[in-house]
């Protein structure tokens, strides 16, 4: 690895602790109310990789529907205006 890479890798985790930390600080005291049960890491792991799944999968449908072979996926038919 580059000096430069390793300087933005390490600027990049760097940026990424002081924000969790951040969202700790903040997120102290915020499961005080009624159905604000914040839950364990199980809980949030389950909810974020399902996200994810459904952010990626969104993001694939279009390159995969117009790649010029056939669709492995069936995919809705584009207007052109």
């Amino acid at each position: 690895m580059t000096a430069p890479r390793a300087q933005q890798s390490a600027l990049l985790i760097g940026a990424a602790l002081v924000t969790w930390i951040l969202v700790i600080r903040r997120m102290r005291g915020m499961d005080a109310g009624p159905g604000t049960y914040l839950r364990g890491l199980g809980w949030y792991l389950g909810i974020w990789v399902t996200m994810m799944a459904a952010m990626m999968l969104a993001s694939v449908a279009p390159p995969s529907c117009g790649s010029g072979g056939e669709p492995r996926v069936r995919c809705a038919p584009q207007q052109h205006d």
